[in-house]
């Protein structure tokens, strides 16, 4: 259950979660906002260019792409997309499906660095989870 791709997608994680019931056995805790632009270039924005100055591989002939300057939707460190309150109805589904199941953050937020981040992140899951 990866919450960050449902977010951009216009689906409810909470709602989703619920309906997969014993299906989900593993979750990140990873955000996401839609910005503004979102109004004119929708979900599906396509705006993504081409490194081709020293590209990042990703395998075989893909390579990292730059994203838009004005994008869509952004990844975000968790609580920088969604708030505590979100957090704690998404950690609250995950306990009701298996009260044991890990929840791994992943930060993808490029405004933020590594550790702050992280620092971030699970500051409002600890929260979320009081």
């Amino acid at each position: 259950m990866d919450p960050s791709h449902l977010f951009w997608q216009g689906i409810d994680p909470v709602a989703a979660i619920e309906d997969l019931g014993p299906l989900v056995f593993h979750a990140s805790a990873k955000d996401a906002r839609i910005n503004e632009r979102c109004r004119v270039n929708g979900v599906l924005d396509d705006r993504f260019s081409r490194v081709t100055e020293n590209p990042v591989g990703l395998g075989g002939r893909w390579t990292l792409n730059a994203w838009p300057s004005e994008s869509s939707w952004n990844f975000a460190a968790v609580g920088r997309g969604h708030d505590e309150t979100f957090w704690r109805s998404f950690l609250g589904a995950l306990r009701k499906v298996d009260p044991g199941m890990a929840v791994n953050i992943e930060h993808e937020d490029v405004e933020l660095g590594q550790l702050e981040g992280l620092e971030v992140a699970a500051r409002t899951l600890r929260a979320a989870n009081s």
